[in-house]
């Protein structure tokens, strides 16, 4: 738990889910041995998905609802601050711009509802509102890695959820292999 400051365990897939990081943030911001082994976890290779709450921890800096600065897991080199309402609100579906966990043009659906936002939201995947013609860039993703604001329907695309696993096993494999 990073509010206990335990340290990642031994793993071949990390998920960051959702949360409350700002309600939390100097809890989070003191407990570094956590802040270190998760940077370490995903800077060494180890898949990882990261959704909202678990997205805002990955960058440098949450600041608080007075503006007040929290160092979090520093991954990705950017602040999350608090907006004066919803930033983004309801469903979606993210469509891949690029090959990760879906290869590029296909999709995934999710939600969005956070009063935070990130000076860096990436620009992997474009995210759609079903109705209408709202749509925005979002997500940083590559072969080991997803991490962006929605949280992801894996029902919608079993594949990702596969691809996933597949990294996680290619990672394993990997790791056993350098060992010998």
């Amino acid at each position: 738990s990073p509010l206990e400051n335990e340290n990642v365990p031994q793993c071949d897939g990390l998920i960051l889910g959702g949360g409350y990081p700002e309600l939390y943030a100097d809890i989070l911001e003191k407990n570094t041995g956590t802040l270190n082994s998760v940077k370490e976890c995903v800077e060494s290779g180890v898949p990882c998905i990261a959704e909202c709450g678990g997205f805002m921890y990955l960058h440098d800096t949450i600041f608080d609802s007075e503006k007040k600065p929290y160092k979090m897991a520093g991954v990705i080199h950017a602040g999350c601050m608090k907006k004066e309402r919803l930033v983004r609100f309801g469903y979606l579906t993210l469509n891949s711009k690029t090959d990760s966990f879906l290869k590029k043009g296909e999709t995934i659906r999710g939600h969005e509802f956070h009063y935070y936002d990130s000076e860096d939201n990436g620009e992997c995947a474009i995210a759609k509102k079903p109705v209408g013609t709202k749509s925005w860039e979002c997500v940083h993703a590559g072969s080991d890695h997803w991490w962006g604001f929605a949280h992801l329907s894996y029902y919608s695309n079993p594949k990702f959820a596969e691809k996933f696993a597949e990294a996680c096993r290619s990672y394993k494999i990997n790791k056993i292999a350098e060992k010998k």
